[in-house]
C-alpha cells in the first residue's frame, strides 16, 4: 500500500502546469487556434528548454532578447498536446507579455469534476451545460460547488456548452435560490462525442447586466507570485459588474441524493418585477 499511494503523488506531481484563464484579444497569443480557456495547460518551455519552474524568468528574457518561445499545451477534454510559437511582447492594449492570464494547476484527474446541469430555471446557465471551474479552483463535484457558492454574492464561473463547443465566464448570483439541478459522476462527466476538439473560447462575460466585454490580459510574468484571484483580477480593461443587492445570510438549500448521481437541488427563484432599465455599459476601444 506504501509504494501505491507513493506512486500515485508522484504520479499527480508531474501532472503541473499553468491553467489558461483568459486569452487577450490582439496579444501575441490570440492567434493560436488551439488555445481554449480552462482546458488548456502550459505544461512546459519547448524552445529554450528550461524547467517549466522558470517560466516567468524565460518569458522576461525572450521578450529582451526579441525572441520567440515554443510552449507545449495540453487540453483536457481534447487529451491532445500541441505546441505554439509566441514572440513575448509588451503593449498597452494588454497586461503581460504573453497576452494570457494563468493560474498554477494540478490537472491530475481534472474534469471527472465538473457538474452537468440537468435543469435551470435562472437566466445565466443552460441545460445540458457544464460547470467546470471558477478562477481559483476546480468545481470538484456538489460539495465543492456548494463550497465555491458560500459567503459571496457572485461567483465566476467557467461553463462548457457541448454544442456549441464553447467554454464561456458566467458571472453568476449567489444570494437568492440559483435554481438548479446538477448531477455528477462518470454518468455526467463529459462525454466522448464532445472529446475529440480543444474546444473554443468565448472572448466575454456574462453577468446580471448583461454581456460584459473583456478586453485585456493577464499578467504572465507575475504568475509565479501573484494569487489566482489576484491573476484574474489583472485581467485588463474591462466594465465592472458590481452587485447591487443587499447582502444577507442566505445560503443556497442542497439536497443530495445517494450514489454517483447524486444531484443538487435549489428552489426556483421567486417572481419579482421586472428591474427598472438601465444604460448600457461604456465600450472601451482598444
Amino acid at each position: 500500500m506504501g509504494g501505491t499511494d507513493s506512486t500515485l503523488q508522484n504520479s499527480e506531481a508531474n501532472y503541473f502546469g499553468y491553467r489558461i484563464l483568459n486569452v487577450a484579444p490582439s496579444s501575441p497569443s490570440s492567434s493560436s487556434p488551439v488555445l481554449c480557456t480552462y482546458f488548456s495547460i502550459i505544461t512546459s518551455i519547448h524552445t529554450p528548454s528550461r524547467p517549466l519552474s522558470e517560466f516567468t524568468d524565460v518569458i522576461r528574457e525572450c521578450a529582451s532578447l526579441q525572441k520567440e518561445v515554443k510552449l507545449e499545451i495540453f487540453n483536457l477534454k481534447s487529451r491532445r498536446r500541441d505546441y505554439i510559437t509566441v514572440l513575448p511582447k509588451p503593449s498597452p492594449s494588454y497586461l503581460g507579455l504573453l497576452g494570457l492570464t494563468l493560474r498554477p494547476t494540478s490537472y491530475y484527474d481534472d474534469l471527472p469534476n465538473c457538474l452537468r446541469i440537468l435543469l435551470s430555471t435562472n437566466d445565466f446557465l443552460k441545460e445540458g451545460e457544464w460547470i467546470l471551474g471558477t478562477e481559483d479552483r476546480n468545481v470538484d463535484g456538489v460539495k465543492g460547488f456548494e463550497e465555491v457558492c458560500e459567503g459571496v454574492d457572485e461567483v465566476g464561473l467557467y461553463v462548457y456548452n457541448g454544442p456549441l463547443d464553447c467554454v464561456r465566464y458566467v458571472l453568476f448570483p449567489t444570494l437568492k435560490p440559483l435554481g438548479l439541478e446538477v448531477g455528477e459522476g462518470y454518468l455526467h462527466s463529459l462525454p466522448e462525442e464532445y472529446r475529440g476538439t480543444n474546444g473554443k473560447s468565448e472572448m466575454r462575460r456574462e453577468g446580471r447586466k448583461g454581456i460584459v466585454a473583456v478586453e485585456g490580459g493577464g499578467g504572465e510574468e507575475e504568475v509565479g507570485e501573484m494569487s489566482a484571484k489576484e491573476l484574474v483580477k489583472a485581467v485588463g480593461k474591462e466594465v465592472e459588474v458590481k452587485n447591487e443587492e443587499t447582502k444577507g445570510d442566505h445560503q443556497p438549500r442542497v439536497e443530495l441524493t445517494a450514489g454517483v448521481e447524486a444531484t443538487t437541488k435549489v428552489d426556483p427563484p421567486p417572481q419579482v418585477e421586472a428591474p427598472p432599465q438601465v444604460e448600457a455599459p461604456p465600450q472601451f476601444s482598444e
